[in-house]
């Protein structure tokens, strides 16, 4: 009888800050609190129709659509990531905030405990707009903060055009090294790990 692996859930839910010169990203530091963590590929295509027949069919992905639903997130750590100002656990927005570019580091775990690191490059994340609940009723609802934004496309020295990289536990193959070492640091495909 084979093992079923179905995906279970998701961890470990880092941010990376893009550095100055957009070749690379700083440590990853924690995000606590996930609730839930969504992505949708998004894609270019295009047919030619011919004789009454499609002769040619492309399709090409360009990024990732990303939602993030979060119990709670420090607003120093909100306003790092949205590009607002902030100062002495006050946070401002105005029209001049430009979100920086973030790598999303994860881990989705399976039901046979094996599990997939993923990092989607070049993030920019948006907050969206809060609601607060009254709590006049007997039940106790509790609010989400939730972060959407999209990964697009990202080129360095390791990668040229890469949206995400994924390592997969299960595989007989895995790379160890890069597995283990995968929170440390943003990750490439090509890159050696020690």
């Amino acid at each position: 009888m084979m093992n079923e692996r179905v995906k279970e859930g998701c961890k470990n839910c880092m941010f990376a800050p893009m550095n100055e010169g957009g070749t690379d990203f700083e440590t990853p530091e924690k995000l606590e609190g996930l609730v839930e963590l969504q992505y949708q590929y998004t894609y270019a295509e295009g047919k030619a129709d011919a004789d009454n027949e499609t002769k040619i069919y492309k399709k090409k992905p360009t990024g990732a659509d990303v939602t993030l639903t979060f119990l709670n997130v420090p607003t120093k750590t909100v306003a790092k990531i949205l590009g607002k100002k902030y100062s002495k656990g006050g946070m401002e927005t105005g029209i001049g905030d430009n979100p920086i570019p973030v790598a999303l580091l994860f881990q989705e775990t399976y039901s046979d405990n094996s599990y997939v690191n993923t990092v989607f490059y070049n993030v920019k994340l948006s907050r969206d707009e809060n609601s607060v609940k009254s709590s006049s009723s007997d039940n106790i609802e509790f609010t989400n903060i939730t972060l959407t934004g999209k990964a697009i496309p990202f080129t360095n020295e390791h990668v040229e055009g890469a949206i995400d990289f994924r390592i997969d536990s299960a595989e007989s193959d895995v790379d160890q090294n890069k597995l283990q070492k995968f929170f440390e640091k943003v990750r490439y495909l090509s890159e050696e790990v020690a």
